[in-house]
């Protein structure tokens, strides 16, 4: 979708994506660690892509920078840990499947 802002310059509301091991991992929530540890090492972005392009490359991503660097997570999901420079974020993906497990780890978190 795009739509204006008030100096009338184009906006684009995209979805970040991240292609690891022939698996596409979406990006909805950003992690101050308290819900989600740091663990391993597994790589880092080999390729930045247009937003507007879809690639199933390996280490790929429409948003992060190549040379990002990817972590596996401590809890039991299928989720990877990136620290997001460009935004000064710790950004969380995921995959469509866990998105309900990741939506109640973060809700238990912000609920306690």
């Amino acid at each position: 979708m795009t739509t204006f802002n008030s100096n009338n310059q184009h906006e684009t509301d995209y979805q970040p994506y991240l292609n690891i091991n022939g698996k596409t991992y979406i990006s909805l929530y950003s992690n101050d660690e308290s819900v989600f540890t740091k663990d391993l090492l597994i790589g880092e972005v080999l390729r930045n892509v247009p937003i507007d392009e879809n690639t199933d490359d390996d280490f790929s991503s429409n948003y992060l920078e190549k040379g990002t660097e990817i972590y596996s997570v401590k809890e039991n999901l299928d989720a990877y840990l990136v620290e997001d420079a460009t935004n000064d974020q710790i950004r969380i993906y995921h995959t469509s499947e866990d998105m309900e497990k990741v939506e109640e780890l973060v809700d238990a978190e912000t609920n306690e």
